[in-house]
């Protein structure tokens, strides 16, 4: 009996100066408005924040088990933890976080991008994991790796798509891929990334989140998804890509096991790969507009590995933020438009015609004739796209897939829609174009 008595004395001790807690009963507001207190947090698009930005829900779970322990509850100890964490999210709730696109916040403060620097601390979506110093040394490691990896005009774009990816903006409607052979260093970016973004950063395949609607819900809440080794098969739908890299309109994320939701993502992508993105199906401007692509140097024969290069650029990162701080000040000057080189424009015309055969066959002059006094129907143009795919061993694509494409880019090629140019085989009217013709009825003759 006296044992009894001792415990319920201690359990009186430990409840006495509890508001939440009366031996019996959890108060879940009381026992929140305690918690946030201590911890300041908002909840939005069904993640929590606090002063260090997103907070993963298995870690404030871990928090209102120890205050349960400490005040010794005990029955139905699991439920009452699920419950908290539910109240909190009622609590916390907020329909939208008010995210100001001139703040990055630091380790040690706000810093805006007019360079005006603040050391409040306060609730943010995400908190990169460097200090501002004004005075950090030049990275003369980091300038050194780069020039032997890009050159001068194509190191400039990713400084400025670095610097674009510290804020929330995605004004410049961008996505970066660097492209090699293998070997250069170009995933070394994605590790120094990795270690200023952190938990702002996610890694993954680009190929996978096109097609898995559940993997899109980890993008929220963060800065920048990095996909260091890309998949070279192709996308076969390209719709979410392209809206992330708008974002201007909410976008339906769906985490396994609950309902989907709608968010604005703030993700900038940053792809490396050993080629050009290819696209099964998308042929439109609006895939490829969307894209930078720069290209890496071939790797000196008698260059040697630096096994801690990492290490030595992740040293840098203070002073490569400033770099990169400089790279999102010319963008913005430049209202969002990135410096881009002659080479990275060559490399969009090329990926396009990887993409698309259809340039490539309107380029040779054997099979395709221009001339403002010719003609073609869609069908005879198809038949000699369809031969000419054959000599050059590709695939052709499928008719209707051929039908669209010229229809919306006709008019780079100076051509004009008609539906009554005459067929070859027919001698009937048929839909085409004019200024136009295949040889290819030559050929079977």
């Amino acid at each position: 009996m006296s044992t009894m008595t001792e415990e319920k004395a201690q359990i009186t001790d430990v409840t006495e100066n509890c508001v939440w807690f009366d031996g019996k009963t959890v108060y879940e507001v009381s026992f929140c408005e305690e918690f946030l207190k201590e911890n300041p947090m908002m909840y939005v698009d069904g993640v929590f924040y606090n002063c260090n930005g997103a907070v993963d829900v298995q870690i404030i779970e871990k928090m209102i088990s120890d205050r349960l322990k400490e005040q010794q509850v005990q029955k139905d100890f699991a439920k009452k933890v699920t419950s908290l964490v539910n109240a909190l999210r009622r609590i916390c709730y907020a329909p939208d976080f008010n995210v100001r696109s001139d703040e990055i916040h630091l380790l040690n403060g706000v810093l805006k991008t007019d360079g005006t620097f603040s050391e409040e601390i306060r609730i943010c979506r995400n908190r990169l994991n460097v200090k501002y110093n004004p005075d950090a040394p030049v990275p003369v490691c980091w300038l050194n790796f780069l020039n032997e990896l890009l050159e001068p005009e194509d190191i400039k774009t990713l400084q400025e798509f670095i610097g674009y990816c510290i804020i929330h903006s995605t004004k410049a409607q961008a996505m970066l891929f660097i492209v090699g052979n293998g070997g250069e260093g170009k995933s070394r970016i994605g590790v120094v990334m990795y270690d200023i973004f952190k938990d702002a950063a996610y890694f993954g395949s680009i190929t996978e989140l096109a097609s898995d609607k559940f993997l899109k819900a980890n993008l929220v809440g963060k800065m920048v998804l990095i996909d260091d080794d890309m998949n070279l098969e192709g996308l076969k739908d390209t719709s979410f890509l392209k809206s992330l890299a708008t974002s201007e309109t909410p976008l339906t994320v769906q985490a396994k096991g609950k309902q989907g939701v709608q968010v604005k993502l703030k993700c900038r992508t940053m792809c490396f790969a050993n080629g050009t993105p290819k696209s099964l199906y998308d042929k439109t401007d609006g895939w490829e507009r969307r894209l930078i692509i720069l290209s890496a140097k071939p790797v000196p024969k008698d260059r040697i590995a630096d096994p801690f290069l990492s290490e030595k650029l992740i040293g840098e990162k203070e002073g490569i933020f400033l770099w990169g701080l400089e790279g999102l000040q010319r963008l913005m000057a430049n209202n969002f438009k990135f410096t881009i080189s002659e080479n990275a424009k060559e490399n969009i015309i090329q990926m396009k015609e990887d993409n698309c055969n259809i340039i490539s066959f309107l380029k040779d002059e054997q099979l395709v004739k221009f001339g403002s006094e010719l003609e073609c129907s869609t069908a005879d143009l198809y038949s000699g796209y369809c031969y000419w795919c054959n000599l050059n061993g590709v695939i052709a694509l499928k008719r209707e897939s051929f039908s669209v494409w010229l229809k919306q880019n006709y008019h780079n090629y100076d051509l004009q829609y008609s539906e009554k140019t005459i067929s070859h085989s027919s001698q009937k009217f048929a839909r085409g174009y004019k200024g136009i013709d295949t040889t290819f009825r030559s050929i079977l003759k």
